[in-house]
């Protein structure tokens, strides 16, 4: 029988909200990451191949495969210089102020520094964020209290928290062009159920709910079926693609299932929800009652009507092509010099004839007149390709 209680109908209007606001946002996400639809703009695809320094033999015309890695140099020696090391700013008391709870604020914000490791180190965490932030123009990272216990119940992490989001993963409010100026910000995970049900975002009793529906749309309770959820055929991973790896590892796993989450932060609300499934887990204030989305944004060069800023490989992304095809051609150029095409007579019977340095060629005359120049007589010959 169809729930019709008044609790249900609200978890439907305001699932019907986030997944408009879902399918609006994630879909300006697939135009950043593919490029389609986007004339002149870098993808985020064609950024991570530029940085990764890949070549696609398959299209590219010349056999050389030369890449000059200056994209990134730039961007791995600016990002070694400026996060080289834990930052020393610290609290100063001003005039009047209180000296002691400066220093005592001093010594927590280390602690918590140094104890924000889940995931990796502080330092590695904003590496990261400047280098997708040099690479796509924007990163984005979510900051919160992470509240984690074990099987049995003992806290093992308790703690602020810091996780840099996949830009693949992220939809904003088409409108903003901060993150202070949002009124939504979406982020995508793919937590397991034991995640679920295990993490949270505070101290308090805040549990998602409606996991047994979830488990039952899973198919967790089954000893057969799927791994749980896929990413998106658009959104896979570009990075796996050029490392001749698994493109999209979730969903693979039958033990320890994916799902995919979706949570929508608003400055007073953050609603929790399985966009695949048509389930809100959860509906809350914010729980910290700042009245700000709990996301930190890194971007240097700021366009005026876009959230994202100027990735600093686009304006110099034709050069670097131009480049690795000077490299090539004069590669394939000195090849060709070294392995020349090599003439044989027409009474000499061969199976295999090809173009390219050290072909066989057929020719009428394979010993050129000495009044007539080799290239001449090379283009004057008949040859054949297999």
């Amino acid at each position: 029988m169809e729930d019709l209680s008044p609790t249900k109908r609200k978890e439907d209007q305001v699932f019907s909200e986030v997944k408009d606001h879902n399918s609006i946002g994630f879909d300006e996400t697939e135009k950043r990451a593919t490029g389609k639809g986007r004339i002149g703009s870098i993808s985020f695809d064609q950024a991570d191949e530029l940085f990764r320094s890949y070549l696609d033999e398959s299209n590219w015309p010349y056999d050389a495969l030369l890449f000059d890695p200056r994209i990134f140099t730039f961007i791995f020696e600016k990002t070694s210089r400026l996060v080289a090391s834990k930052p020393k700013a610290h609290l100063i008391p001003r005039e009047g102020a209180d000296v002691l709870g400066a220093k005592v604020n001093n010594s927590l914000l280390n602690y918590q520094w140094d104890l924000a490791n889940y995931g990796g180190t502080m330092l590695q965490k904003w590496a990261l964020m400047d280098i997708n932030a040099r690479k796509y123009g924007a990163a984005f990272g979510l900051c919160k209290w992470r509240y984690e216990k074990d099987g049995r119940g003992k806290v093992i992490f308790d703690g602020n928290d810091m996780q840099v989001l996949n830009n693949r993963d992220t939809a904003q409010d088409l409108t903003a062009n901060s993150v202070e100026n949002c009124n939504w910000f979406q982020a995508r995970l793919f937590p397991t159920m034991d995640e679920l049900e295990r993490v949270n975002d505070s101290r308090g009793k805040i549990i998602y709910k409606n996991l047994d529906q979830l488990r039952q749309a899973i198919g967790r309770d089954s000893d057969e079926g799927s791994g749980g959820d896929s990413r998106s055929s658009a959104l896979t991973s570009r990075n796996r693609a050029i490392s001749k790896l698994e493109i999209d590892p979730y969903g693979k796993d039958k033990v320890f299932k994916s799902v995919e989450v979706v949570t929508e932060y608003r400055r007073d609300r953050w609603i929790t929800f399985a966009p695949r499934h048509g389930i809100v887990l959860r509906d809350i204030r914010n729980p910290y009652d700042n009245y700000e989305i709990p996301i930190t944004m890194l971007r240097y060069y700021v366009i005026d009507d876009d959230l994202y800023g100027l990735s600093e490989i686009e304006p110099i992304q034709g050069l670097q092509k131009a480049i690795n095809a000077l490299l090539c051609q004069y590669v394939d150029e000195i090849n060709q010099n070294l392995y020349s095409p090599i003439a044989i007579g027409p009474g000499v019977r061969q199976h295999t004839l090809e173009w390219g340095k050290g072909a066989r060629w057929i020719m009428n005359n394979p010993l050129p007149n000495r009044k007539t120049s080799s290239s001449s007589t090379l283009a004057a010959a008949h040859w054949i390709s297999r």
